[in-house]
């Protein structure tokens, strides 16, 4: 492939320098680099220009801020955007693959999974066949390959949308992280759909403020032909305005909204609520606890309508879905009940605590932690939270990381002043804990992992499964 065949003329501030130069493969880790090569120096990568060249990089591509980078024998191509630079190659060399497919992107700081795997039922039901790109695994079909990404790096995706094309895959959901579109991952993509679930503070040990986070999140909606805006988050209209084509907006407060719920009922078997739509009013029933899903289920009803998919499809697919892995996930004691959920900011703890709370007939026991090396901010703001909604509080380890898991523990108990809390720093015993003292009617939460298998401390990732040392405990006689 030639460089002019990844690179176009209008999107280089010096198209002189595009040839016919022939170039094996775009990298954006110089480390990786290989003989043939075109460099990408995205972000910090420009300080490693020299290592690139000298690894066998035939062209380098970066921002022109002005800097002296040195002298190299070969092309030095500026652009005014390194990363997207870089999506947009990967998207090339594989043949832009997402060419003649229906993207769908989900973002926001909770609900971006729920919203996803609901309308992936959604779509399916109507005998579409689906790819899905997120947190719980990439899906070709009814195939699924595990992932360490919610939305990978540009080089994985273009593959992954290729292998996803093949496949006869017709329409993709994705997942949209902040880092994702702080760093273009999806530039050169263009959506169909995209939805704004929520936000809250997240990730603040990267975007610094929750300003940023917001800038990041509006990026998505940029390049959507139709975006679903969740109305009642304080954010609606940032993302509204980043908008270039339609909005459509979806409310359980303001039924000016395009897509507005009435008549919400919850309890712990489900959800039911009356859908006013464009389309006219539907009678929307599942099978998931928490108010929380009545928005991710409307999320995905209006994406679905807008992607012309028949209501009464819609709404036959939502109440036969039987549920999430890890989100809202609930086993069955004898007498109580267990609620696996990857509840990890302060948002996500209060609606899940609020939630089971509302339809809790015994006691609340909540067990969880907070992950090491990320904002230490949201520790006391989640212990204040368990404060108030749980009857029983268990402060346990979630992926400490490089920190010791006790200092993270007393960060989250600085927030607790009504009740006393027990501390096990080893989650199995924490779970463990739970389920010996829980009796009749009690709902224990165990919050913070959801689906993931690992924990990742000081010596790596070592297997841990919430949802097995569950199971486990009940088959030795709960």
């Amino acid at each position: 492939m030639y460089l002019s065949d990844i690179l176009y003329p209008n999107e280089t501030l010096n198209p002189s320098s595009l040839s016919r130069l022939e170039i094996s493969e775009p990298k954006n880790d110089s480390r990786k680099v290989s003989r043939g090569d075109i460099f990408f120096a995205c972000g910090v990568g420009k300080a490693y220009m020299h290592e690139a060249y000298t690894s066998g990089a035939r062209a380098i591509v970066c921002e022109d801020t002005g800097e002296d980078y040195g002298r190299f024998p070969i092309p030095i191509i500026f652009v005014e955007n390194a990363f997207k630079a870089y999506a947009v190659a990967c998207q090339r060399m594989c043949g832009c693959p997402a060419d003649g497919m229906t993207l769908i992107a989900v973002t926001g700081t909770n609900g971006k999974t729920s919203t996803a795997m609901i309308l992936k039922s959604i779509l399916e039901e109507s005998g579409i066949k689906t790819g899905v790109i997120g947190t719980l695994g990439n899906f070709v079909g009814d195939v699924k390959y595990d992932t360490a990404y919610t939305t990978p790096p540009p080089e994985i995706l273009a593959e992954l949308l290729a292998l996803m094309k093949d496949a006869g895959v017709s329409h993709v959901i994705m997942e949209a992280s902040s880092h994702a579109l702080d760093q273009y991952r999806l530039a050169g993509l263009n959506f169909e759909v995209g939805i704004f679930t929520n936000l809250t503070r997240d990730h603040l040990d990267y975007h610094k403020t929750v300003d940023a986070y917001a800038k990041a999140k509006s990026h998505l909606f940029e390049n959507c032909e139709n975006s679903v805006i969740n109305l009642d988050d304080r954010y609606a209209l940032s993302m509204a305005f980043a908008a270039k084509n339609n909005v459509y907006y979806c409310s359980t407060e303001n039924n000016a909204a395009d897509f507005y719920a009435e008549n919400i009922s919850c309890d712990v078997d489900g959800i039911s609520y009356t859908l006013v739509s464009p389309s006219g009013m539907r009678s929307v029933d599942a099978g998931f606890t928490g108010k929380f899903y009545v928005c991710n289920t409307m999320y995905a009803y209006a994406a679905a309508e807008l992607l012309g998919i028949n209501d009464e499809i819609i709404c036959k697919a939502i109440k036969s879905k039987s549920g999430i892995d890890g989100r809202m996930e609930a086993i069955k004691l004898n007498d109580a009940t267990v609620v696996i959920d990857f509840a990890h900011t302060p948002d996500a703890l209060e609606k899940a605590l609020s939630a089971l709370k509302s339809v809790c007939r015994g006691r609340l026991i909540a067990v969880f932690g907070c992950g090491g090396d990320r904002d230490k901010g949201k520790r006391s703001l989640m212990g204040r939270i368990a404060d108030k909604y749980a009857d029983i509080i268990i402060l346990t380890s979630d992926n400490p990381r490089s920190e010791n898991p006790e200092m993270i523990i007393s960060d989250i108990a600085s927030g607790i002043k009504d009740k006393k809390y027990i501390k096990i720093t080893d989650r199995a015993s924490a779970i463990s804990m739970a389920m010996t003292l829980s009796v009749r009617d009690d709902i224990i939460l165990v919050s913070g992992k959801g689906h993931e298998n690992y924990i990742e401390d000081l010596f790596g990732k070592h297997y841990f499964s919430d949802k097995e040392t569950i199971q486990n405990f009940v088959r030795k006689g709960m």
